[in-house]
């Protein structure tokens, strides 16, 4: 049951075992949880966002899924909303349908499940330091695939500008909101790649030592690097080259 403070504890009663599967978890991927004891979960309730222009949501609707927390536990069965605006998580309580961000703090990785899709939507939090991610760019990653080099996504949703919308007296101001991407690799040793628009001459820039090698997959796949699939398909292919990148 949640009080009516600025914070709620919630006490876990179960914990199970989290595994991913070996194509999208492997080098950079959501570690295996271990069953656990008890363990409060903390958040804060908010009120459902409002003034925008264009969703702040990464998911509109709210989605089952599961919270991986950094000791290890997994909670599952919740109704979650990623809020890409904030890069928060946002549960609902369905008991009192009271909406909670999430301390952040405390959570790992989680998992979203969309209707009609087979394989959960994984994001991890990525953190500053010997990954070389700066503070700018922390934040809660989707995992598009994992191998010895993983491609990852920031599903940021911005600003774009600000408008004044209604007539007379009834004029708002709001923010227009449009999301931008920024996917990047994680190469063994190296720092990561970000590239904040996918094109093939900015692929032959980051990897100039293997430039005719992925320049002849990628007319021999034909991928216009436009879509997640290309870019997965694109990781498959650097994962391949001759030597190693």
């Amino acid at each position: 049951m949640i009080m009516r403070k600025n914070s709620i504890t919630l006490l876990l009663l179960t914990a199970s075992i989290f595994t991913v599967s070996s194509q999208q978890a492997g080098e950079y991927g959501l570690n295996n949880a271990s069953p656990g004891f008890d363990y409060p979960l903390s958040g804060e309730i908010i009120r459902p966002v409002s003034g925008f222009l264009g969703s702040p949501y990464f998911n509109d609707q709210w989605l089952k899924g599961e919270v991986l927390l950094n000791n290890g536990v997994t909670v599952h069965d919740k109704k979650l909303r990623y809020n890409a605006f904030l890069d928060e998580i946002i549960w609902l309580d369905e008991a009192s349908m009271q909406q909670v961000k999430l301390d952040r703090e405390l959570v790992e990785g989680f998992l979203l499940y969309f209707p009609g899709i087979a394989e959960p939507i994984r994001f991890k939090k990525t953190e500053p330091g010997p990954a070389g991610i700066t503070a700018k760019q922390n934040g809660f990653a989707q995992i598009l695939y994992s191998d010895t080099i993983s491609l990852l996504a920031f599903r940021q949703v911005v600003k774009k500008r600000d408008i004044m919308t209604g007539r007379g007296s009834s004029r708002v101001l709001m923010s227009e909101l449009e999301p931008a991407t920024i996917y990047f690799f994680i190469i063994p040793g190296e720092e990561p790649v970000f590239i904040a628009r996918m094109s093939r001459r900015n692929i032959y820039r980051v990897f100039p030592g293997k430039r005719e090698f992925i320049r002849n997959e990628i007319r021999r796949n034909n991928l216009r690097l436009d879509s997640d699939h290309d870019l997965i398909r694109l990781a498959v292919i650097l994962n391949s080259v001759p030597g190693g990148l």
